[in-house]
């Protein structure tokens, strides 16, 4: 049930960024909040299952319409230079920022009055931000000529969502039925051909690719592996955090749960914030390197920490991991930003936030699959441990990727 949202987020994002390279990044950004607000609020009606789905899954269509289409009306409006370092910055630094204010608002609104709540002020919101964008955002300009658009590539749409959904599901359907069941390893093997169908139909489409060669330089492969690693680990800290908190620690009110993750918040900003300073005195690899290195503390600190241990162990873990996504979000949404020409911007911001958000919860199904082998029955904090431990290993690896392959120039030596 509650997939359904991150499951079409990722799956349409890197779709969305190229129809808005196309048909202009402020239409598809204004279409996609308008869908966040309709299904928002759509939700907030929802009495059974089947519908709540459905509204959910349409709105993280209109999530995936409008995130990387905000990044390409940030990425054509202000070009290679201080500037655009500040902006991404900025918008960088929103993460934590809404991930705290968020949460302390749904958890607010669920203890004092309705759960449906959440829902209604979120759409209520999205409206708002909806209109402001209408008047407020650059008009569209310098869009594709009619005949790129009537060949948008619908194949690789279709592949890319049919291998990212299969995918998904695969993974978190595994640890919940057991890998044993016929469809789940059938399905993981269908996602796999689909993801060889992609490569070669792309590879034959050139410029006209859903994914165009353009965002696939060595640097920007590399930035996506390390992100891929990186932010499923995360993922995986996030969660079970979350879990070792309620379950284990026995802190079962939201606010009480918000509250205890609040350190993620300023420490999150300072360090978006700091990404454009930072990139001008040091080679972008050696600030990625730092936020693997973060990725992978936080899951070992999670992964020993004590049950009664929330100040000396639990509060600095959360400070520190947050070094990870925040510098290796900004950072990578910079360097692959600079490095593709202005028609690409929204296919290049679609791809690295359809790895942030995709593979948080890919992440996830893995750790699950993880937990339940290693420990079937057993004990839950055990449990825990085993999923804390396949983290870290996901960030080791992104640590040894980054320190032997990734080479990055300073900022002045992007092209301005």
């Amino acid at each position: 049930m509650t997939a359904s949202y991150g499951l079409t987020l990722g799956m349409f994002l890197i779709a969305s960024g190229r129809l808005g390279d196309l048909y202009g990044p402020k239409l598809l950004w204004l279409l996609g909040t308008g869908l966040m607000a309709i299904f928002n609020l759509g939700t907030g009606f929802c009495q059974s299952r089947i519908p709540f789905d459905l509204c959910r899954a349409l709105a993280g269509i209109g999530a995936a319409l409008a995130v990387p289409n905000a990044v390409a009306i940030l990425g054509r409006t202000y070009p290679p230079g201080s500037t655009r370092s500040l902006i991404f910055a900025i918008f960088g630094a929103l993460a934590p920022v809404g991930f705290m204010v968020g949460g302390a608002v749904a958890a607010l609104l669920a203890q004092t009055t309705s759960v449906i709540w959440i829902w209604f002020f979120t759409a209520i919101l999205a409206a708002v931000i909806l209109v402001l964008g209408i008047f407020v955002l650059p008009p569209d300009a310098n869009l594709a000529p009619a005949s790129a658009r009537r060949s948008f590539d619908y194949v690789g749409t279709l592949l890319l969502i049919v291998a990212l959904g299969l995918f998904n599901f695969t993974w978190n359907q595994g640890p919940v039925v057991a890998w044993s069941a016929p469809y789940v390893w059938s399905l993981l093997l269908v996602s796999m051909l689909a993801f060889v169908a992609l490569y070669f139909w792309e590879k034959r489409l050139g410029t006209h690719a859903l994914i165009p060669t353009e965002v696939l330089s060595r640097t920007s492969l590399l930035v996506y592996l390390c992100l891929w690693l990186g932010w499923m680990s995360f993922g995986v800290f996030l969660f079970y955090t979350t879990l070792f908190i309620r379950n284990v620690r026995g802190v079962d009110t939201a606010l009480g749960l918000t509250a205890q993750l609040i350190p993620v918040t300023p420490t999150g900003v300072i360090c978006a914030l700091a990404v454009p300073t930072l990139l001008t005195r040091f080679p972008g690899h050696q600030i990625f390197f730092v936020s693997m290195v973060a990725f992978l503390v936080g899951d070992v600190m999670g992964a020993v920490a004590p049950v009664h241990g929330y100040w000396s162990v639990t509060f600095p873990s959360l400070i520190l991991v947050i070094l990870g996504p925040d510098l290796s979000y900004s950072t990578g949404q910079l360097i692959v930003s600079n490095s593709v020409d202005r028609q690409f911007q929204g296919t290049a911001g679609g791809i690295v936030s359809m790895i942030t958000n995709y593979s948080l919860s890919i992440g996830l199904g893995m750790a699950g699959t993880v937990e339940a082998y290693v420990v079937p029955n057993g004990p839950v904090l055990k449990g825990y441990r085993t999923a804390f431990y396949f983290g870290s290993g996901l960030a080791a690896l992104a640590v040894v990727v980054v320190g032997l392959f990734v080479r990055m120039p300073k900022m002045t030596q992007y092209r301005e």
